[in-house]
């Protein structure tokens, strides 16, 4: 074997530089993957908090105007009591 050709040999450099780019590109592709899904995990979470804004924010409403419900029901609450009980004495 003495008299082998030179293409025959094996190009260790040229494969180890192949199997580096190939492992490379592995990697660089799941580093998008992973960048990927966590973009689309920052979205819906941004998309859920927004939501949640808004029915706190819709909440918060309602909440005053039942607020402002019951304390005009308890400023009138005295004057009926008083009016009932002008009326039971006569």
């Amino acid at each position: 074997m003495r008299f082998m050709v030179k293409s025959d040999e094996i190009q260790w450099r040229r494969l180890f530089i192949e199997a580096a780019a190939i492992v490379a590109s592995i990697l660089l592709a799941f580093a998008i993957d992973a960048w990927w899904q966590e973009y689309v995990e920052d979205q819906r979470e941004r998309e859920v908090l927004i939501a949640l804004l808004d029915d706190f924010e819709n909440s918060k409403e309602k909440i005053s105007d039942w607020r402002n419900f019951h304390l005009a029901i308890q400023k009138s609450t005295p004057n009926s009591l008083r009016r009932s009980r002008r009326m039971k004495s006569y």
